[in-house]
């Protein structure tokens, strides 16, 4: 279907023939030219692919018709030498040109895309392999990346590893095709003394970016962390400040932010599936009853205040 478009300049048109039909519109359209009023007319019909060379020999299957010979000249001498256009990415990371052929001369030199570049303030990444290959392969109406940016490399702050549940408990996943036993479900985790439990992972440093305009895109420091705020009862600082290390042993847990260890257990209610069995290599008082099919192994004392039931003890 014939489609007509209006213009005040070839150039306008080529922009509008892009924006319509897309950087390959002289692969898919032919166009036909007419002077109307002092304004370009162009009748753009669908048009079978053509091969690279056929759009260069017929410089994208534009035809001109009925424009004055005064007008058609200056059109020709206005349009005689290539368009370089350089677009740039909204970030600056990236440059890009396109050709638009000339009447008389079809592709620009290297040091003219170079020019238009310099032109467009890209300084920096420039790729000269690609604008030869542009030239040597004579690419029009293609966006082309030619210079590309150096990305900011992010930086990464510094964190802390804890090595035990902030709990205190671990809930025990019984292997496939075993039988669930509920009192073991919950487990008390436990350390020995001198058993690392958290350690410091470094912060690293970003990188600055550069775009294609030489500018610096800057990266923010990272940030820190002090080990030593998260020291609590029963642990210290390794001597480097990179692990906090148990002075006892017994039960980790996260309170507050600080880790701590508990060298006494107090199971402040009864002996019940959402504690399980008791196995601590510590002290341990339960405050309230210990009954039922549970088992209560400890390193150091057992005090129970209520009631003693039929539980095996070790």
């Amino acid at each position: 279907m014939r489609v007509t478009l209006k213009a005040n300049s070839i150039e306008e048109l080529l922009s509008l023939l892009e924006k319509n039909y897309g950087p390959d519109w002289y692969d898919k359209v032919s166009v036909l030219i007419n002077e109307v009023s002092g304004q370009i007319e162009a009748a753009v019909e669908p048009l079978k692919a053509v091969d690279t060379q056929t759009a260069l020999d017929n410089i994208g299957s534009i035809k001109i018709e009925h424009i004055s010979l005064p007008e058609l000249s200056l059109l020709e001498e206005q349009y005689a030498e290539p368009i370089v256009r350089v677009i740039m990415s909204e970030d600056k990371m990236t440059a890009s040109v396109m050709i638009i052929p000339g009447f008389k001369r079809v592709m620009p030199t290297v040091e003219e895309i170079k020019q238009a570049l310099s032109d467009a303030k890209v300084v920096y990444g420039i790729d000269e392999g690609a604008i030869e290959k542009i030239v040597k392969e004579q690419r029009i109406f293609s966006e082309i990346p030619v210079a590309f940016g150096k990305k900011p490399i992010l930086p990464k702050d510094a964190s802390v590893e804890f090595l035990f549940p902030a709990s205190g408990f671990v809930l025990e996943k019984p292997q496939e095709g075993e039988s669930i036993d509920p009192a073991s479900l919950y487990k008390i985790f436990t350390c020995n003394k001198g058993d690392v439990l958290a350690i410091k992972r470094k912060a690293f440093e970003g990188e600055d970016g550069v775009t294609v305009t030489g500018e610096l895109v800057k990266v923010q420091e990272p940030k820190d962390i002090n080990l030593a705020s998260f020291i609590g009862e029963n642990v210290r600082l390794s001597p480097d400040g990179m692990q906090i290390l148990a002075n006892c042993d017994g039960q980790p847990y996260l309170k507050d932010s600080k880790v701590n260890v508990r060298e006494l257990l107090v199971i402040d209610k009864d002996l019940g599936y959402d504690t399980g069995n008791i196995d601590f290599n510590g002290s341990v008082v339960i405050s309230g009853n210990a009954e039922g099919p549970f088992k209560v192994r400890v390193k150091g004392d057992l005090l129970i205040l209520g009631v003693l039931g039929e539980i095996h003890v070790d």
